[in-house]
């Protein structure tokens, strides 16, 4: 089902998700870069620092089990 999505995609906009979900977060992304770029980055900045610390987390669990 993806990749028919995906194929169906092609040729009609410069980015293909393959998924309408993801193309509406494309487009948010778009918009708010166009609002203010700064905002974007920290925004995408607080995600991503917000997954490596869940990331590190389970990292360490799963050593602890190890251990």
């Amino acid at each position: 089902i993806y990749v028919e999505s995906a194929l169906r995609t092609i040729g009609k906009d410069s980015t293909t998700t393959g998924f309408f979900p993801h193309t509406l977060v494309i487009g948010l992304i778009r918009i708010i870069w166009r609002l203010s770029p700064d905002t974007l980055i920290e925004w995408m900045m607080t995600i991503m620092e917000r997954n490596r610390r869940r990331e590190i987390k389970n990292i360490i669990k799963q050593q602890i089990k190890e251990n």
